[in-house]
Order: C-alpha cells, then sequence, then structure tokens
C-alpha cells in the first residue's frame, strides 16, 4: 500500500481543478450538498474577511484518500487572544462538519492531524460537529486520547426528517387522526378562497422569479418582527441568493411557490439531490395565517416529493412542533470542542472545566 501524502492550499481557486473530484468523494460517501464544492466556495466568499482559509488534501497513488476544508481566525475569548480552527462548513452545516474522507479513513484523518499539530501557529480551540453514531467521530476521540489531548462535548441540534417507505396514502394512514382531517379541511378552505396553484421556479431562467416570490413573502411574514426572515439577515440572503443560480444549474433547486389568485402565499427553498428533499428554508405571508397557507404548502410538497418517488424529506434544523407532526424520526448532532497544547489552551480548558463544575445539576 503506498503511503499518503498531504498537500496545502489557501485558495479555492488553486484547487479550483479538483471540482470534479471533490464532488465525486461527496457524493459517494452520501455526505450532503453542504459538502459540495460549490457550497464551500460560496460559503467561503461571503465569510472570508479577517480569516485564512486551509485546505487540505491527501492522497496515495490511487487518487484523493480525504480532504479537510478549513478555517483558521484570531478571536477574543476569555479576555485572550487565541487562534482557532474551524471546518469551513460550519459557517452554515446541515448535518454536521465532519472532514471529506473517501478510503483509507483512519491513516487519512491521523495525517491531517498530525500537520495540523505540527503547525507553525498553534492553535489553541478546534471546533466540529458530528451526527451522533457517525464513526469519524470515534475515530477523531479514539485518536484525541491517543494524543493527549482534551475534548469536551456538548448536545447538538435534533434534527427530524422522515423517510418515504410506503406510499403517500399509506403515509395519510399513518398520521395521528386529528392532523390527517386538518390535512384535508384546511386545503379545502384554501381552495374555497380561489384559484390555488403550487408553482416551482427551478431552472437558470426561473430562479430569479423564485427569490423575488420569496422576498414578498418573508417582508410580509412573522419573521420580520422576529428577526429571522432570510431576507434581515445579511448572511442568509446572500448566500441562498448567490447559490440559486448555482443549484438551478445543477437541477437540485427546489422553490417551490403557493399562489392564491396570483397572490403568493408561502415558499419553500429547498434542494432535492439524490431523491432527498433538503429543506432549507420555509415562511408565509402573515395576513393569511388564519387560512394556514405554510400548513397547506407543506401537505402538498410531501405529496409531491412521494410522487417523485423519494426516499426522503430532511425538514433539517431543530426539532419544531410542525415537523415532528410527520415524523418521529430524528438525527441528533454532537458539538465537539478540541483544546490545544499551548497555555492558552490550557487556560481555556480549565475555565471551561470550571464553568462545567458551577453549572446547575438538572
Amino acid at each position: 500500500m503506498s503511503n499518503l501524502a498531504i498537500q496545502e492550499h489557501t485558495s479555492f481557486e488553486v484547487v479550483s481543478g479538483l471540482r470534479e473530484e471533490w464532488n465525486g468523494l461527496v457524493h459517494s460517501q452520501k455526505l450532503g450538498p453542504a459538502q459540495s464544492y460549490e457550497w464551500l466556495s460560496t460559503l467561503w466568499d461571503l465569510h472570508k474577511t479577517n480569516r485564512e482559509l486551509l485546505i487540505l488534501v491527501v492522497r496515495d497513488e490511487d487518487g484523493i484518500t480525504g480532504i479537510a476544508p478549513l478555517v483558521r481566525e484570531t478571536e477574543r475569548r476569555k479576555g485572550l487572544q487565541v487562534r482557532l480552527i474551524k471546518m469551513l462548513s460550519s459557517f452554515h452545516a446541515l448535518h454536521g462538519t465532519p472532514l471529506l474522507l473517501r478510503r483509507r479513513k483512519p491513516e487519512t484523518l491521523k495525517l491531517v492531524f498530525d500537520h495540523l499539530q505540527k503547525y507553525r501557529e498553534p492553535w489553541a480551540l478546534w471546533f466540529t460537529s458530528y451526527q451522533v453514531g457517525d464513526e469519524q467521530e470515534a475515530q477523531l476521540c479514539s485518536l484525541l486520547r491517543e494524543r493527549g489531548y482534551a475534548l469536551s462535548t456538548a448536545r447538538g441540534v435534533r434534527s427530524p426528517f422522515q423517510r418515504l417507505e410506503e406510499t403517500w396514502e399509506d403515509k395519510l394512514k399513518l398520521l395521528q387522526p386529528r392532523f390527517r382531517t386538518a390535512l384535508r379541511s384546511r386545503e379545502k378552505r384554501l381552495r374555497e378562497r380561489g384559484k390555488l396553484e403550487l408553482r416551482f421556479f427551478d431552472t437558470d431562467t426561473q430562479w430569479e422569479q423564485g427569490l423575488a416570490a420569496i422576498r414578498e413573502i418573508e417582508d410580509a411574514s412573522w419573521k420580520v418582527q422576529a428577526g429571522t426572515a432570510i431576507t434581515e439577515q445579511d448572511f442568509q440572503w446572500h448566500f441562498y441568493s448567490r447559490y440559486a443560480p448555482i443549484a438551478a444549474r445543477s437541477k437540485t433547486l427546489r422553490i417551490p411557490v403557493l399562489f392564491l389568485e396570483g397572490e403568493p402565499l408561502a415558499y419553500d427553498y429547498a434542494l432535492y439531490e439524490d431523491g432527498i428533499y433538503y429543506l432549507l428554508k420555509t415562511s408565509y405571508k402573515s395576513k393569511w395565517h388564519d387560512l394556514y397557507p405554510g400548513f397547506v404548502l407543506r401537505k402538498l410538497l410531501v405529496e409531491w416529493t412521494y410522487a417523485q418517488g423519494g426516499r426522503e424529506i430532511d425538514f433539517l434544523g431543530k426539532d419544531e412542533d410542525w415537523k415532528m407532526k410527520w415524523t418521529s424520526q430524528l438525527r441528533e448532532h454532537r458539538d465537539c470542542f478540541i483544546f490545544g497544547r499551548n497555555l492558552a489552551a490550557r487556560y481555556l480548558h480549565g475555565f471551561h472545566k470550571l464553568r462545567n463544575l458551577l453549572k446547575p445539576q438538572e
């Protein structure tokens, strides 16, 4: 077996020739859209101010065995200026922030870690997160224990998903009777108000219309007052606006909008890839709240995903009540804080242990 070699890159322009191989790795390992070259390079364009990009590519004679897209930055913590490392995907992760590993995974992980350990500017903290049960998390924890590094973990988000293992008709039968009745009655009430249409704005020539509908809905939604509308948050709007044409070209973009008599009431911003519907954002106009346009939109889109032969609906985000009406399946995540070996790291780890010691027991 050939030796592994590691290369260090500091810009996406330099690794642009790896795009196809990068995305092939992500696809083969089923890592999802948030680890793709396009997603991560878009994130970097929006977050590069006062940060350094570090892309580590590990190879053997058969090609790439792994990629570590990292970010280095200096941040003030507990009165100290400290060097941090985080995965680039942490700026907008869907399911954890793992390294992108294809083959010889334990060896590749070890080489990446050893490279960072010897780096000329010692780091104090490394942030990452994993889906609970991910084999890479176990491998990393084992490596940290072997090297004598301090590690702390915290419970992350519980994210709902629904596997489509039955027909739409059978799914309806499995739902709670009251919820099933509401699905029918609320759609009926909305249809009684006029012509109800579900339109998709997914293509190179349509995505701008989709974003315009999203802006109109968000500006009239309850999320504006709450400060959570994507049009109110510069990063989110810039990211989704930039990513829309990229996803449209790859035919993974889905912007379904629910119209009543030509007025947009509710939308999803989603990706549909490998039979999985990734629900990134959704909202509705507040003035139509009593007719439940978001509720009706969800029913129509779950039904649509079944009709497409989809494998899964990934609701993403937190386990909110409206999502749990559809499913009991959850992906649990764990946040990991790795402390380096310099004095700043020891200080932060000591402070962290003291805080946990003083935390009230539940």
